[in-house]
């Protein structure tokens, strides 16, 4: 009883309270800082604090003005209240910080309880108006300190980091991206150098069959240029992409196209993409055909080449033997006349 009235005492000291209190409570008596007050209405204060669950004022802690139902202006360090007994949640004024497991005093310290465990803390910048979300380094035991690293933020304008405090768009990540149950791929992984590995795994497929849009698909379809019409979160587009359209995909590669829950249509490039492994199959396959024409068409020539050949031999063999018959004519002929 004695520890308790002592407990009492020394929090009433540091606590104001004002208010009214519910009709079933003790009577209190309002305490103000710098007045005596004897022990009995100390006492009856103590009882009405337990006596009564339904007070409907304000406390204040280190103040008495008491603005809100628990308005608290006393610190250890940079903390000003811990919540819970074993790895509490403490709150860190100035920035402001909620921490989980972590407290700052003269540097960020491991929470009550902690053995071995890690501490994170959500802190708010007034000055720049972004949250971060911190994490320690390492593990660490009961107020032994430790070192946080800031591992996502998210800036006054909605733009969110992770792996940098300092995002150059809505969404900004330094390092690998997994995405896990898609639609359409599967689980996707893209890494800081831009690779984009998709799980297709034929234990994960019911196979339908296969696929046949191909090169009459492909060649319908008109690759575009455009920038992004302004919206509010992206006033000014600049960069000029190079596509398609959705609409103008659906009418040629209809399973390439699905509409987004705000009516919007989505397009599905792996779609584009089979057709377009489809349509090289087609022209390997006709240069294959066209390849044997040539072949053909290459030996024919050769034999016509050879008949050519022999035929132009044979004329001049029987161009030689004219000639000849004409030299022996001719000789006749001079001898002939030479008689007479």
């Amino acid at each position: 009883m004695i520890k308790s009235l002592r407990l009492a005492l020394m929090a009433l000291a540091l606590t104001t309270l004002s208010g009214a209190a519910h009709a079933v409570c003790p009577t209190f008596t309002t305490l103000t800082n710098g007045s005596p007050a004897d022990a009995t209405k100390v006492m009856d204060n103590y009882n009405y604090i337990l006596g009564c669950p339904y007070f409907t004022g304000n406390v204040g802690i280190g103040t008495d003005t008491g603005f809100f139902g628990l308005d608290v202006e006393l610190a250890a360090g940079n903390t000003s209240a811990k919540f819970g007994n074993n790895k509490p949640i403490y709150a860190i004024f100035d920035s402001p910080i909620l921490g989980f497991n972590l407290y700052y005093e003269s540097g960020w310290k491991y929470g009550k309880g902690s053995s071995s465990s890690y501490g994170g803390a959500i802190g708010f910048a007034p000055s720049t108006g972004k949250i971060d979300f911190y994490t320690t380094n390492s593990s660490g035991n009961a107020s032994s300190f430790g070192s946080v690293t800031s591992r996502m933020t998210l800036t006054q304008s909605g733009s969110l980091g992770i792996g940098t405090a300092s995002p150059g768009q809505k969404l900004d990540v330094v390092g690998t991206i997994r995405q896990s149950n898609c639609t359409t791929a599967g689980t996707l992984s893209t890494n800081a150098s831009g690779d984009i590995i998709c799980t297709s795994d034929a234990r994960l497929k019911n196979v339908l069959g296969d696929y046949d849009n191909g090169l009459d698909a492909v060649t319908r379809l008109t690759p575009r240029r455009f920038t992004y019409k302004p919206t509010k979160n992206n006033p000014v587009e600049t960069f000029v992409h190079a596509g398609f359209i959705a609409q103008e995909v659906r009418a040629v590669i209809p399973q390439a196209v699905a509409v987004q829950r705000n009516g919007y249509l989505s397009l599905d490039t792996t779609a584009i993409l089979a057709a377009s492994v489809n349509a090289i199959k087609e022209l390997k396959a006709a240069n294959y055909r066209q390849a044997g024409e040539l072949a053909r068409l290459r030996a024919q020539n050769a034999a016509l080449s050879s008949q050519i050949t022999h035929q132009t031999a044979a004329m001049r063999q029987v161009s030689d033997r004219l000639e000849a018959v004409e030299r022996r004519i001719g000789v006749r002929t001079a001898l002939a006349a030479t008689r007479h």
